[in-house]
């Protein structure tokens, strides 16, 4: 390794929580561009069917920008997607 451990994180290493607010708490610490949200449905041990409301719980922490990376665009960005596919063509 030539740098230092963690300038190898961004872009590379992601975390994925569904019900955490240590790790929302935190993100300054982790790197907002590294948090994705998961909903993990159907599973029992997910948040569904109170998914809204965990995401309203998180949106009272974070800017609308943080909620929108978390949510979407780190997904988005780390899978390589094409954001105006995901739009469905009637709201394009």
């Amino acid at each position: 390794m030539t740098e230092l451990p963690s300038s190898y994180v961004p872009g590379r290493v992601y975390g994925c929580f569904f019900d955490d607010m240590v790790g929302i708490e935190t993100r300054d610490l982790i790197g907002v561009t590294q948090l994705l949200f998961e909903t993990d449905y159907p599973h029992q041990d997910s948040t569904w069917p109170s998914t809204p409301n965990v995401v309203a719980k998180i949106a009272e922490r974070v800017s609308s920008e943080e909620l929108e990376m978390i949510m979407r665009t780190n997904a988005i960005d780390l899978l390589q997607l094409d954001a105006a596919s995901l739009v469905p063509a009637n709201l394009r």
